[in-house]
This record gives structure tokens, sequence and C-alpha cells, in this order.
């Protein structure tokens, strides 16, 4: 964007008030709006959305605004800046609509980059159609450096179906090229204190 220093951002939410949806809330997101990419390494982020009400997210990716109804001046899309495909194939960057997951393979030039990410909430009715109900926008930053490290491998299970009330037992493991130590860090509405209960979970 031209002059980031001194443009000002601007993030929104719309809510939709219809009295025969019933209660409301806006999704709550986990993840911090601020990551570390490596020029040259695919770069991968969620920002760990959910909605108190279980109604469906949906991911966009959308211009940042300066003030109501303004785009910033001079925004360029980050597939304006890719490199060559970390395992090959064609460079990307974009979005999941489904799971959120934002991916930059792979940053080209090292720098501070912005981003908005627009989550839209859902809810089925009696009818089985999905009415849309609003949506937040976050605002975040990608900062690009020129890192040797080289970021650990994860190995986890297939999605998994369970029945209400049936406990679940998963081992994630994790191994880094570099032979770094290794931290493991879960974010997730289940380990919200207000989550319903019965509850019970654990990471060892």
């Amino acid at each position: 964007m031209s002059n980031p220093l001194s443009t000002d951002l601007f993030v929104e939410t719309e809510i939709v008030v219809n009295p025969f949806l019933g209660r409301n809330s806006t999704p709550i997101l986990l993840a911090l709006p601020v990551d570390n990419a490596a020029r040259g390494q695919q770069f991968l982020h969620n920002p760990g959305a959910y909605d108190p009400d279980g109604d469906s997210l949906s991911y966009s990716l959308v211009t940042p605004k300066k003030a109501f109804g303004t785009d910033v001046d001079g925004y360029r899309s980050l597939d304006s800046f890719l490199g060559a495909a970390e395992e090959g194939g064609a460079p990307f960057f974009g979005i999941d609509p489904v799971t959120g997951t934002l991916r930059w393979d792979t940053p080209l030039e090292v720098g501070c980059y912005n981003i908005a990410i627009r989550v839209t909430e859902w809810r089925r009715n009696a009818q089985g159609n999905f009415i849309y109900l609003g949506f937040v926008v976050r605002d975040m930053q990608i900062i690009v450096g020129n890192f040797a490290n080289r970021r650990p491998r994860l190995t986890v299970p297939n999605r998994i179906c369970v029945e209400v009330g049936q406990p679940i037992n998963a081992i994630i493991t994790a191994s880094d090229p570099d032979n770094h130590q290794i931290r493991l860090e879960a974010i997730s509405q289940l380990f919200d204190d207000t989550f319903p209960n019965p509850q019970s979970y654990g990471i060892a």
C-alpha cells in the first residue's frame, strides 16, 4: 500500500438482527493477527475461528480499508509477491473458504505485508437453507524475513467423526529438519472454560 506508516487501518463487523433466528454471537478468532514467514518457504496460517452459537463460518480475502467503504491506497494482493512453489507446481496465494487456512507458496520478497480476512457467519434454518448473519473482518500482518531455519513437520491424524459423549484419543507428532527443540501448542474452542460440560481434555 502507499504510505503505510501514515495510513489508517479500518476493520468492521456487520450483524444482521433477525428475530426469527434467535440469539446470535459474532465469531471468535483465537490465533494472533501477526505471524512470521520465511522467504522461499510455504507459509500457512489459520485464524482459529469458531462461533459460540455453532453457526457455520466461511472465509475470504478482502482488500484492507482505511475508512468505511474506502480501500487503502495502492494495495497489491500478495499474489503479486509469489516466488517458486516449495514443492513444485504453480505458486499460490489464497485462503480455503471452508477451513480458513491461508496459504502463501511462497513469499518472494522480505518485508511486512498486510492482509484482511473476512469471516462470514451462516445459520441453517428449519427448511435447511443457510441464512446470512453477518461478518467480521480481521486485519493481519505477515512479516517475511530471510530465515535459514526450516519449519517443523507435523504428523496429524485424519479427520475423525465422533459420537456425542465419546472420547477421542489422537497422537500428533512433530519433527524438525534442523534438529531444533519443538514446542507443540493447540488452540481450540474445546479448551475454553465456557464450553458446555461435561468436558475433559489434555495435551501430553
